[in-house]
């Protein structure tokens, strides 16, 4: 499988500070995600990869904020795993 396959760049809205973790939406172009943690510090950053990590059960390491560090608009990359295997795995998990 060549390298480009097995990476997503995929956009996400984070939604800082609210009740529980979940993934709020998807669509094609972006994912809504729903983390506890505050804004503060990249606390949010961290929780978004961490429950992204769990979710499609890969490391921490292998997701990269790319763009987006201060923004709730984010574009995330996901080594080892193509945009289809993603939105498979993310929309299993919100049923």
């Amino acid at each position: 499988m060549p390298v480009a396959d097995r990476r997503c760049v995929i956009g996400i809205r984070l939604k800082p500070s609210t009740s529980r973790e979940k993934i709020v939406s998807i669509d094609e172009n972006e994912i809504c995600v729903a983390v506890t943690a505050p804004p503060v510090e990249g606390k949010a950053n961290e929780a978004l990869v961490a429950m992204l990590a769990k979710k499609l059960q890969v490391s921490k390491s292998s997701i990269e904020i790319r763009r987006g560090l201060r923004s709730r608009v984010k574009m995330v990359t996901i080594e080892g795993m193509n945009k289809e295997h993603v939105l498979l795995k993310l929309r299993q998990d919100t049923k």
